[in-house]
């Protein structure tokens, strides 16, 4: 298996394009924070998410039609 193919085994993209994207900028570390402290900033952006509101403009491209 090349660098490129194990690089990209934990990443899932929609196409070529986006997965060299994601391979160039982005490294994955493994257990790069514990489970307490991931625990920690799930919580902390849930109360983020919460407090968003639903964009009626479809800014996703996505229509409701």
């Amino acid at each position: 298996m090349s660098e490129a193919e194990s690089r990209l085994q934990w990443c899932e993209s929609s196409d070529k394009e986006t997965e060299d994207l994601i391979a160039k900028d982005f490294k994955l570390i493994k257990n790069f924070v514990n489970e307490k402290a991931e625990q920690s900033l799930l919580k902390e952006a849930e109360k983020y998410v919460k407090r968003l509101r639903y964009e009626y403009d479809h800014w996703d491209n996505v229509s409701s039609s």
